[in-house]
């Protein structure tokens, strides 16, 4: 599920600009809850997603970011993971290409 304009807007001005939660609620014109649960909300999110799909196999890392509001280092550091499958495919890969796995 896709974040919300608002929760984009909300980690943007977090992570890319370094506002504190009590700026971006003043120029959001909300209060520093609801801030706190957007950010909240759409970390849960992403985490969420990243674990069930891991995007970035099937996309690159600037566009995945972009996406989820970090920049790529952030994005290596906390959402990408090695999942089964990935050991499947290495080990079908190998099995197929026996020169290549030496």
């Amino acid at each position: 599920m896709p974040l919300s304009a608002q929760q984009k807007a909300v980690m943007r001005m977090c992570q890319r600009q370094g506002l504190p939660q009590r700026e971006i609620a003043k120029q959001l014109g909300i209060s520093q809850k609801a801030v706190s649960r957007l950010l909240r909300n759409a970390k849960h999110r992403i985490e969420k997603h990243a674990k069930q799909t891991c995007p970035v196999h099937a996309y690159p890392i600037h566009v995945v970011s972009e996406w989820i509001g970090n920049t790529p280092e952030v994005a290596m550091d906390h959402y990408l993971q090695v999942v089964d499958a990935d050991f499947k495919t290495a080990a079908r890969s190998a099995a197929q290409n026996p020169a290549h796995s030496r």
